[in-house]
């Protein structure tokens, strides 16, 4: 396996729980393209938007999310418990 992504919906909206690609599978755009497939499967389910977190050091990822329409809305602090991270909150609006 080399990458996985998931979401769940809450009513009209997705969240996505997890996008990861393997890091030497990188930069081939297997996480574009897997982030356009749930993105597609959720709005099949009738979302309308999608919302996630992203580590404030994922700098690559919210550069691929931005690129893919999401802009940053908020910040959680200390989100990751096992690093104290915060983690950048971020939304799609118009799936």
């Amino acid at each position: 396996m080399v990458a996985y992504g998931g979401f769940w919906m809450v009513k009209d909206e997705a969240h996505i729980t997890n996008l990861a690609v393997h890091p030497d599978y990188r930069n081939r755009g297997i996480g574009s393209k897997l982030l356009g497939f749930l993105l597609e499967k959720a709005k099949n389910l009738g979302a309308n938007a999608a919302t996630l977190e992203v580590r404030t050091s994922n700098k690559a990822g919210q550069r691929l999310y931005e690129k893919w329409g999401f802009i940053k809305v908020g910040v959680r602090k200390g989100y990751y418990a096992y690093t104290g991270e915060d983690a950048i909150v971020m939304e799609k609006r118009d799936l």
